[in-house]
């Protein structure tokens, strides 16, 4: 994935920084190119490691709660670029759930993604998932606090996306 990252020091703010993250007070929004055009959604399905491959995760009705708005940016009918807001941060979570309404991340090979895919006339190869961190609200001392990333030529070379 590309994008923003949090780094926090001292102690002190890594406390405060983790404890906004699990109350649920940091806002994060994430752009993605896919295959197939899903509707734009709420997807609530809990996550759990696969059986056999510990690693990697599914959606397992025994696992832990989890949360993604998906709305759909652009489409040209084969992919589509998704603007998206998970409302939990488990791993995987943003891949597990658009696999699992059969919209892989393209170039997301663990989960279903393809390697490549048409842009007009153009095939695209994925040399990574086209998964991107665009935004992070985060609670400081003065505010909430916007820390933006520039959506990379890869992924914006399919179309525009409307980040809110």
């Amino acid at each position: 994935t590309t994008g923003g990252r949090v780094v926090a020091r001292p102690a002190a703010s890594v406390r405060a920084l983790s404890q906004a993250f699990a109350e649920r007070l940091v806002n994060k929004g994430y752009g993605a190119v896919v295959e197939g055009v899903p509707e734009s959604q709420d997807i609530g399905r809990p996550l759990g490691p696969k059986p056999k491959r510990p690693h990697l995760f599914a959606v397992d009705p025994k696992g832990k709660a989890a949360f993604t708005r998906v709305d759909v940016a652009f489409d040209d009918g084969e992919v589509a670029g998704v603007v998206l807001q998970p409302r939990t941060g488990r791993t995987h979570q943003i891949r597990v759930h658009l696999s699992s309404i059969d919209t892989p991340i393209v170039g997301d090979i663990h989960y279903g993604g393809p390697a490549a895919v048409y842009c007009g006339d153009v095939v695209v190869k994925a040399p990574r998932p086209l998964l991107h961190a665009h935004r992070l609200d985060i609670p400081l001392a003065g505010g909430m606090k916007t820390f933006e990333a520039p959506v990379p030529q890869l992924l914006g070379q399919f179309g525009d996306f409307e980040f809110e």
